[in-house]
């Protein structure tokens, strides 16, 4: 018997005691579960610097490492970013979150926005941050 592996597929040829081969696929997909992981470790200096000019768009994304059913949690100088309607232009919020959590898009960017943000991403095996 041989088997090969190309992605999700098995294919395996088998010789009968008749000398003919007998061929199959099988098809599986595979769930693998991890602890979140930040670039770098984490550290204390693992620090990325984003700049932008007043009132652009600046984004920050988190390059941690996690399952897709992460949770991701973002934070101002270490207070919880929830945005409120005093961080709104017009009626448009200013702070705003992808989907996934994953990205922080900071509209309309102001000075009183510099600070040192962190993203930390909650899994039942374990959480990292950035």
């Amino acid at each position: 018997a041989s088997a090969t592996m190309a992605g999700d597929t098995v294919s395996m040829s088998v010789a009968t005691e008749t000398g003919e081969a007998e061929r199959s696929v099988l098809q599986h997909t595979v769930f693998v579960a991890y602890v979140p992981r930040a670039p770098g470790g984490g550290g204390a200096n693992d620090v990325t610097t984003v700049s932008g000019t007043e009132l652009s768009t600046v984004r920050l994304t988190s390059a941690i490492s996690a399952p897709m059913d992460a949770v991701f949690r973002w934070a101002k100088n270490g207070a919880d970013l929830a945005p409120t309607a005093s961080d709104s232009i017009n009626g448009t919020a200013r702070f705003r979150f992808s989907a996934d959590r994953r990205t922080l898009s900071i509209c309309a960017a102001l000075l009183a926005d510099s600070g040192r943000f962190v993203v930390t991403a909650t899994h039942r095996l374990g959480n990292a941050s950035q």
